[in-house]
């Protein structure tokens, strides 16, 4: 290998923002950049990548680093005519360069507007299913027209299940796009206050729901953003702590932050059966879930902080805002229109399945 030529390389892939790493065709190590310190590998994966035959691998693959996937490119080339195997892991998560992407931004616009119209035409399809079987509810067997709304239910409930996904899908693009995500000064007792009782609306008697809160604690977010990343904080307890029958909020002020802590308790038994079954996971990706992606955007764009905890009766997330102090011209009243995703509620689509919520 020339080594001058070799330097030059060196001296260009030095820049790079990128991990860059040179390994011989056997795959002893030849040299590697700063960045590579940063951004390598770390699920166990060997580099570079081999074949089963055990030829080399060419192309692009994932690679996972803690809880983040990032793109790997791998090729064969020479330097001086010695060939060597380039692997180039780059900067940016592999979802950050998907969105970065406005052809695949609008590609993954129309998939998910293509989705939440046949859903909603499912869900309509059921809806006059049900007007015709409350006009005929006098001729139908009452065990026999119970048994039929029972099915219409799970089938708008899964409605709503397959419409969290597109909600989640197009809540984190918001943030890639930097669209409808412009704070406004919120007094944070007053949203607490809708918000939990929107919740109670679809949870009724399945999970209890509690607010302790201290006024006038003013925070500085989109108000839809947080209703969203609140509504995830919920599944990300119900997912730790399948037995909480109760969910307590609390907010206060220490400092110049405002604290908000959503605590999930179990009393102890088994979990409720719910028509609507939880997914079993078969192994640990060790990937973050929609969920606790679109948090981790809400506190990555409004400077908050979140932190978890967890015992044997109960999980807690712990959101710690800086406080808003400009409020001149903050309006005192909290509007209480909800938003709705089509047919269904925010709250329908994030909360039905994990509480018998019943439609009809």
């Amino acid at each position: 290998m020339q080594q001058s030529e070799f330097q030059q390389i060196q001296e260009w892939y030095q820049q790079f923002e990128d991990a860059v790493l040179f390994y011989a065709m056997d795959g002893t190590p030849l040299w590697q950049n700063h960045a590579v310190a940063l951004r390598q590998d770390q699920d166990g994966a060997s580099l570079p990548r081999y074949a089963p035959d055990g030829t080399p691998e060419t192309g692009t693959f994932s690679v996972r680093q803690g809880s983040v996937l990032y793109l790997l490119r791998q090729k064969q080339c020479r330097i001086g005519g010695t060939p060597v195997i380039l692997v180039q892991i780059c900067a940016q998560p592999e979802e950050e360069l998907f969105w970065s992407d406005p052809d695949r931004c609008h590609e993954e616009e129309n998939r998910i507007a293509a989705i939440r119209q046949k859903v909603f035409g499912i869900s309509n399809a059921v809806s006059a299913l049900y007007q015709d079987l409350d006009e005929s509810s006098d001729q139908i067997p009452r065990m026999i027209l119970e048994e039929q709304l029972e099915q219409l239910n799970i089938i708008q409930g899964n409605c709503c299940r397959l419409m969290r996904s597109s909600v989640l899908r197009l809540e984190q693009l918001k943030y890639y796009q930097n669209c409808e995500v412009s704070g406004e000064a919120l007094f944070l007792d007053r949203e607490l206050s809708n918000f939990v009782e929107s919740c109670r609306m679809v949870l009724g008697r399945a999970i209890r729901m509690t607010l302790e809160t201290a006024p006038h604690l003013c925070i500085f977010v989109h108000r839809r953003r947080l209703r969203v990343s609140l509504l995830c904080l919920i599944l990300q307890l119900r997912q730790t702590m399948p037995s909480a029958s109760r969910f307590t909020w609390q907010a206060e002020q220490q400092e110049n932050e405002a604290v908000l802590r959503c605590t999930a308790v179990s009393d102890g038994t088994e979990p409720q059966s719910h028509r609507h079954s939880i997914p079993e996971q078969l192994y640990q990706t060790g990937l973050r879930t929609p969920e606790e992606q679109v948090v981790q955007h809400f506190c990555r764009k409004y400077h908050a902080v979140l932190l978890t905890s967890q015992t044997d009766t109960q999980a807690q997330c712990t959101l710690r805002f800086p406080l808003h102090r400009d409020i001149r011209n903050l309006s005192l009243e909290s509007s209480r229109r909800e938003i709705d995703d089509g047919i269904f509620s925010l709250y329908q689509i994030f909360l039905s399945d994990i509480s018998d919520y019943r439609f009809y």
